[in-house]
């Protein structure tokens, strides 16, 4: 289970990211 908390992080930090480049962009 260890996985599925894995992937559901990185999709939390993925979208911030995306959310951050979208903003300086």
């Amino acid at each position: 289970m260890k996985i599925v908390i894995y992937i559901m992080i990185l999709s939390m930090v993925l979208s911030t990211v995306l959310a951050g480049a979208s903003f300086f962009l």
